[in-house]
């Protein structure tokens, strides 16, 4: 019943009356994927932040995080859909996959991966939080050139430093850390939210954490 201009540049249709009337579940990229988000409205009815495929006017797929919300419309009870392109993101995340699968098997390309990848890249020492590592895209995060990165601690950056003390305990548990939304700054004090995936390894005989860190500023003022 309503679709605004966001909506059409990200279905690639030409204008909003291509979109009106079209059925929902013909926007997902598959059938079971419509069904999906029908169970999950059936069993909550809302939806926060679900990671699902759509497709554009050509079929391409879409990554997005799909938020919605009942109300009321003219009257009639309707679902408000606020939807979030993450396919970039979703490309990064298969990125750095792909980053830790080479680091695992061989460490001495890391340096040569770590800084042709897109992905801000930071290893930490996971008892006093030291910086061993932090490659050009991270500098870009936090305002600081690489070479003042190093050995300065992480929590830094932190906009709460007993964000980390939270950090540790979700990875104590899992033995990871995925898609974990926290507050940093950079250098001058700018705000910036973040996810952060965190995975152990073992870098020159040392026990270190990767941290992959994703910009989501753009996202979180959005909401």
């Amino acid at each position: 019943v309503y679709a605004n201009e966001q909506a059409v540049v990200m279905f690639g249709v030409l204008t909003i009356a291509d979109l009106i009337g079209r059925p929902t579940k013909n926007l997902y990229l598959t059938p079971a994927g419509w069904q999906e988000i029908a169970n999950l409205l059936t069993q909550h009815g809302f939806i926060y932040d679900y990671e699902i495929q759509v497709k554009g006017n050509d079929d391409t797929a879409i990554w997005v995080s799909l938020f919605s919300q009942p109300t009321t419309f003219n009257d009639e009870p309707v679902m408000v859909n606020t939807i979030y392109n993450i396919t970039e993101r979703k490309r990064a995340e298969e990125e750095r996959n792909r980053f830790i699968k080479e680091l695992q098997e061989s460490e001495e390309r890391f340096r040569v991966i770590a800084e042709t990848t897109p992905i801000p890249i930071v290893i930490t020492r996971p008892k006093i939080g030291s910086i061993l590592y932090a490659n050009q895209q991270a500098s870009k995060v936090f305002g600081v050139p690489v070479t003042e990165l190093v050995n300065r601690q992480i929590t830094d950056f932190y906009y709460d430093a007993a964000d980390r003390i939270k950090l540790l305990e979700v990875f104590k548990q899992s033995g990871y850390v995925h898609n974990y939304e926290i507050l940093l700054k950079k250098i001058d004090n700018t705000l910036v939210w973040a996810t952060l995936f965190i995975q152990p390894m073992v870098l020159e005989e040392e026990k270190v954490f990767l941290s992959a860190v994703y910009d989501i500023t753009e996202r979180k003022q959005a909401e």
